[in-house]
């Protein structure tokens, strides 16, 4: 999931940067290249976002997953107002979303996401401490149980010795 999530963040952070492009691009050639390699990115993220889903959220994981999808939704909102502006003109229009709303949209989505991944590597550092801890306990209990095997089988062997050595 944490290695899911980080490339999720990759591909948002490299999608925001060629959105930026486009918006801030006169010209027509690399405003396509750029989103082509957008729809691309788009793409590479809804299947990453689709193989998160599948699997199983703690519901803390959950509430983060949906503070990014909602702060995803803003954005794509203003990103879609940048790209109409800018197919009218209204370059003047696009430098302010740009540098105003849209940034700020992006940042709240790219920060939700941050925080989603800080609360995976948390608890990935908790599972591995409690890894660490069953290990640690593990390799105690073991050889308590092979000194407690080995006294009973001697024992066992003094006792059968014991009852036929004393008839005689």
């Amino acid at each position: 999931r944490q290695q899911l999530t980080a490339e999720l963040l990759g591909i948002t952070r490299l999608n925001g940067m060629r959105a930026v492009a486009i918006a801030r691009s006169d010209s027509l050639e690399a405003a396509d290249y750029f989103q082509a390699q957008l729809g691309q990115g788009e793409k590479n993220a809804a299947a990453l976002a689709a193989r998160l889903a599948a699997l199983p959220t703690a519901p803390d994981e959950r509430a983060l997953v949906d503070a990014a999808t909602r702060r995803k939704a803003a954005y794509l909102q203003v990103r879609q107002q940048v790209f109409q502006a800018k197919d009218l003109g209204k370059t003047q229009d696009v430098e302010q979303i740009v540098a105003g709303e849209l940034a700020t949209r992006f940042d709240a989505y790219t920060h939700a996401i941050d925080a989603l991944l800080a609360w995976q590597t948390r608890e990935a550092h908790a599972m591995a401490a409690a890894s660490a801890q069953a290990y640690a306990f593990s390799r105690v209990l073991l050889p308590a149980f092979g000194a407690a095997a080995l006294l009973v089988g001697c024992m066992a062997g003094w006792l059968l010795t014991r009852s036929i050595v004393t008839p005689l």
